[in-house]
């Protein structure tokens, strides 16, 4: 009886220990400066990461400029074509509040790829740029019980200079500066529609998972 949970048993202990040694997303130790640290990241390897957008945005519309802060969410999927270069995609959420009782809530997606330029010590400088669109609605108090809803499409162009950190060939924590040109269309239910353009800078932090 023993034999035959052994015989069982076996074929899936070698096929766990085979996807776990696949799995392995990063180059351990390739330097020796850098003893048990992630060094390089390897062709095949995805990233899993979550994070938000914190930004300070200026906006230009109609000879006016006004400022604004807003919130930039997004969850992601990158996948390493070659040593340190990704492509992926991240699906994307935001709010923001103009002020004057003026709402924006959106959703939509964006595309990008990364470079990954070591630093040493499991930290690397991942320079980005990626672009997106944005589908929401524009919310306006016009007073007690009134709002004004209009449609707004937004495309993003996205540069971003984070600071990435393997504490784990599992695990990577970024924080850095981004920023985003964004070219609004406001249609409103009623009248004609109009655009207008923001440059947006923030400092976004997020956490992956390596797989």
């Amino acid at each position: 009886m023993r034999s035959g949970h052994v015989s069982i048993l076996s074929p899936v202990l070698a096929l766990g220990l085979a996807l776990a040694s696949t799995a392995a997303a990063d180059t351990l130790g390739a330097a020796p400066s850098d003893p048990g640290r992630v060094t390089r990241v390897g062709p095949g390897v995805k990233e899993l990461d979550v994070g938000g957008l914190f930004l300070f945005s200026l906006r230009a519309e109609a000879g006016a400029t006004t400022t604004s802060i807003s919130t930039l969410a997004g969850i992601g999927l990158q996948h390493f074509l070659r040593a340190n270069v990704s492509v992926g995609g991240t699906l994307l959420a935001s709010y923001e509040d103009l002020g004057g009782g003026v709402r924006v809530s959106a959703a939509g997606a964006a595309v990008s790829t990364t470079h990954h330029w070591r630093l040493g010590l499991g930290a690397f400088l991942r320079p980005g740029a990626g672009i997106g669109l944005l589908l929401g609605r524009q919310r306006t108090e016009l007073g007690p019980g009134q709002l004004a809803s209009a449609t707004v499409v937004t495309g993003l162009v996205q540069l971003a200079a984070p600071i990435a950190y393997f504490p784990s060939p599992r695990l990577v924590l970024q924080a850095g500066p981004e920023f985003i040109v964004a070219l609004d269309r406001v249609s409103p239910a009623e009248g004609a529609g109009h655009g207008s353009t923001r440059v947006t800078g923030g400092f976004a932090v997020r956490a992956g998972y390596v797989f």
